[in-house]
């Protein structure tokens, strides 16, 4: 089997397959099968294991592209370290279930992560192509790269979040913190691309509580400390988790300091375009070469036509937004820069190259609000 379990974690007890289909928000299952067979007679229905055959449902049968379900798996197991190495998921879902004081890394692409009835323990999910799905966690912590994040009936947990089509959800939850994701390794670049995943998609402040709190109860949700780290979170580095990752010394997933509250009197916003044939190398050289002062609030990647490029530009009155970006792919970036700046140090980083910076916290507000509002007008 692949992996690293600890044999010192309880033995898995055997059990039947689950219905998936519990981990869907608000499904209930009917009280009969189709057919009037009864959901709780003796006789079960087969499972299909097809998902676990690399290229889903394959009808070749050679034992070599089999892969065996208990890999992609983890259950009922306290203490225990388990670990997928790169190459060791190729992609399947995986589901964990019934966990106490575990730590459990996953270094590979996959479909979608379920997270069930877990206590006490830390994650480290790698880049999920769908959702990743947390029910009746408490006291948990998660650093995690994927497209959609929600949870249901969780409570006290702290997370590092990558959601690059935003807005992570909560439902009947309480006491959760968000910060930004954080986790490097050379690997997760390729796993990003095969996930269809951007990691300049950093905005997770947008959080939707499916149920808000009421009138003079306080927020489901807060914000880590900002100095918060992947391995503040998992007690330990992702190096000494795996060995077979290979170390990256800079964040592949820009670290975005989020929409928190500011001090206008002495901070402004400032709104960047980032263009030419690669944005995100463009976008990794701001970040590296920028002041500490300025800090990177959300981006979003965007393909832009002409059109949309000019309504942009157009939409900024005068001397609001100066420079030059073409259509293709762009990334819209919103920093929160010391005040009377006027991004002056962002522009002078970005000089003559193919980008473009907002003249003022006013326009910087109105020309963000039309960029990220546009996303979510696409978006649904």
């Amino acid at each position: 089997n692949p992996g690293n379990d600890n044999e010192d974690g309880n033995k898995e007890e055997e059990e039947e397959e689950e219905d998936m289909s519990k981990f869907i928000i608000g499904y209930k299952k009917d009280d009969t099968e189709a057919g009037g067979k009864k959901a709780d007679e003796e006789e079960e229905d087969e499972v299909d294991y097809s998902m676990f055959i690399l290229g889903g449902g394959s009808n070749d049968e050679d034992e070599k592209n089999k892969l065996n379900p208990e890999d992609f798996m983890a259950k009922n197991k306290e203490g225990a370290v388990i670990v997928r190495k790169p190459g060791e998921i190729q992609g399947q879902s995986f589901t964990i279930d019934s966990l106490k004081n575990c730590t459990v890394a996953l270094f590979d692409q996959s479909a979608q992560v379920q997270i069930d009835d877990c206590k006490g323990c830390k994650f480290f999910i790698g880049p999920c192509e769908g959702s990743v799905f947390v029910r009746n966690c408490e006291g948990c912590n998660f650093v995690v790269s994927c497209n959609q994040f929600r949870t249901r009936e969780c409570d006290r947990c702290s997370i590092l979040i990558h959601c690059a089509q935003g807005q992570p959800i909560i439902e009947s939850s309480s006491e959760l913190s968000f910060g930004p994701f954080d986790g490097a390794y050379k690997e997760i670049h390729a796993q990003l691309k095969s996930a269809g995943m951007r990691a300049w998609d950093t905005e997770w402040t947008n959080v939707h509580d499916f149920t808000p709190p009421k009138a003079g109860e306080g927020p489901n949700w807060q914000f880590v400390p900002s100095g918060t780290t992947a391995e503040s979170l998992l007690g330990t580095s992702l190096q000494k988790l795996c060995d077979s990752i290979t170390p990256e010394s800079k964040p592949v997933v820009p670290r975005s300091w989020g929409r928190r509250y500011f001090d206008e009197e002495r901070s402004e916003l400032c709104f960047v375009v980032l263009g030419g044939n690669d944005p995100e190398s463009l976008g990794h050289t701001l970040m590296e070469s920028k002041s500490d002062d300025a800090k990177l609030i959300r981006s979003r990647v965007r393909e832009m036509t002409q059109a949309e490029v000019q309504n942009l530009w157009g939409n900024a009155e005068g001397n609001e937004l100066s420079g030059t970006v073409s259509q293709g792919t762009v990334i819209g970036a919103e920093f929160l820069v010391p005040k009377g700046s006027s991004g002056e140090l962002i522009a002078k980083v970005l000089q003559d190259s193919p980008s473009a910076v907002s003249s003022s916290h006013g326009s910087a507000r109105k020309l963000a609000t039309e960029f990220f509002g546009a996303l979510k007008a696409m978006n649904g």
